[in-house]
């Protein structure tokens, strides 16, 4: 009987926590008021979304367990998500996006095509997330702690410059590709969520800033478990979770596609962790969510091109 009501008082909280998080109504009117915490300067926001349970990166078996646990449950964002928010220091400028897919059709390519972990480098119909929804997304998610947010403020220049990147990135119609982690919108190959806002990151400059230094994580998909387009070899479900290779990631004396990506659960826990009494940041609490800012204004805005030549990452 204790069993029981156990399970359904879990069931409540978790019905409970979907109504607060992941039901909302896009705005009609957009928010862009001058915010007094960015201190009449323009800023570049990255605002990361939580998966509902946490995405396991640790070996290809616990990245498939615990994405399968996140798509079991009715939150969505089920691998994590992160978003770019820009303003310039007047509100004449503003963005509030990221990339999205149109149609992953994830059962065919898993049980049909039996792709493998080449869902990772996968490339499906695109396109950016309008300011309307992620603001009354956000809303919602700061109010439970499913969004943590790094801020910067940046000079003028280095606004326009994102703005210019910005109007680029839609005529050269990259914003119609949804890319696998292996590629870069500034090498012309589209991108998810991470690469698009890890390039707006690279375009102000912020990439190399030490606030950043832990963002990056670098793994070696073994070949062996990736299928189509890829390789000409198959990779059942079956196949994959009885194949001693799911046990580990490859080593770089086997055959391997590298990925470098963010782990957005990882920075969203590490902004949850960090010392709020640290003097190289401000901060504040917006329901249960973080926003960390840090100053960059004086930070020299970049000046190389933003479209640029792929080097082959299959080893």
């Amino acid at each position: 009987m204790i069993k029981w009501l156990t399970l359904l008082v879990v069931f409540f909280v978790i019905i409970a926590a979907y109504k607060l998080t992941d039901r909302y109504t896009p705005r009609e009117v957009l928010y862009n008021e001058i915010d007094p915490f960015y201190q009449n300067h323009g800023h570049l926001s990255f605002h990361f979304y939580s998966s509902p349970f946490g995405i396991d990166w640790s070996t290809p078996q616990t990245l498939l367990t615990s994405s399968l646990k996140n798509a079991l449950s009715p939150f969505n964002r089920i691998i994590s998500h992160v978003a770019i928010e820009v303003q310039s220091h007047d509100g004449k400028f503003y963005r509030f996006t990221s990339m999205t897919d149109t149609n992953k059709d994830l059962f065919k390519r898993l049980i049909q095509d039996q792709v493998g972990l080449g869902l990772l480098l996968a490339e499906y119909p695109g396109a950016l997330e309008t300011p309307h929804r992620l603001q009354a997304e956000s809303s919602a998610k700061k109010k439970s702690g499913r969004i943590q947010t790094v801020s910067y403020l940046l000079s003028q220049e280095t606004i326009d410059r994102l703005e210019q990147y910005l109007i680029e990135y839609k005529e050269k119609k990259q914003d119609r590709i949804y890319s696998g982690l292996d590629k870069h919108p500034r090498y012309l190959e589209g991108a998810g969520c991470m690469a698009f806002s890890h390039a707006v990151s690279e375009i102000a400059g912020l990439d190399i800033d030490k606030s950043q230094s832990s963002w990056d994580k670098e793994i070696l998909i073994p070949m062996v478990l990736i299928g189509p387009p890829h390789s000409k070899n198959k990779v059942s479900l079956f196949k994959f979770i009885s194949s001693g290779h799911a046990q580990s990631w490859a080593n770089s004396s086997e055959n391997y596609v590298k990925i470098v990506f963010w782990d957005i659960d990882k920075i969203f826990k590490d902004i949850k962790d960090l010392k709020l009494d640290d003097k190289n940041f401000t901060y504040r609490k917006i329901g249960r969510s973080h926003e960390i800012l840090y100053n960059r204004v004086e930070l020299a805005t970049p000046k190389d091109p933003f479209w640029l030549e792929r080097k082959n990452s299959i080893n």
